[in-house]
């Protein structure tokens, strides 16, 4: 299978997007002219999603848009991601990838357990406030309200 459209022009093979473009224009395209789809979908051949550039714009664009060197969001070191993952990886290894789950798994300081504790046994406040006003789940709530295991942060 191609990796882009082609249609048949004067009995010629063609990449359609680069077709479009050329009508676009009014004239032939260069070599050296590179057209770019600004939505990144190789089938969306609209005038309106594609773009001339050079050669070099072409490359600065998408070096800038998915850089090679991503700083880890843990401990801060510069890392490289894997080619398919720059968009997403946020962790330069296992360890600061563990870390980085525990951090979003564990909602609460042990000083906001304390808090919901007594204004839940003060009265008056009901378990779903307290879950929107924490950001935490009803359920968590109860567990927390019932001393029963639950993961917490540092409160750095």
């Amino acid at each position: 299978m191609a990796r882009y459209k082609h249609i048949s022009v004067d009995g010629k093979s063609v990449s359609e997007h680069r077709h479009v473009m050329a009508q676009h224009l009014g004239r032939p395209l260069t070599r050296a002219e590179v057209v770019h789809r600004k939505n990144e979908d190789k089938r969306d051949n609209r005038i309106e999603n594609l773009e001339l550039l050079s050669h070099q714009e072409h490359v600065d664009h998408h070096l800038t848009k998915h850089a090679k060197a991503s700083a880890c969001v843990v401990c801060a070191s510069s890392f490289v991601p894997h080619k398919t993952k720059r968009a997403r990886q946020q962790t330069c290894s296992w360890e600061c990838r563990s870390a980085l789950l525990a951090r979003k798994c564990a909602k609460l300081t042990p000083e906001q357990v304390e808090e919901i504790r007594s204004r839940y046994a003060a009265g008056g406040i009901l378990q779903r406030d307290l879950a929107a006003e924490y950001g935490v789940s009803k359920c968590t709530v109860l567990m927390v309200i019932n001393g029963q295991s639950r993961r917490t942060r540092s409160a750095a």
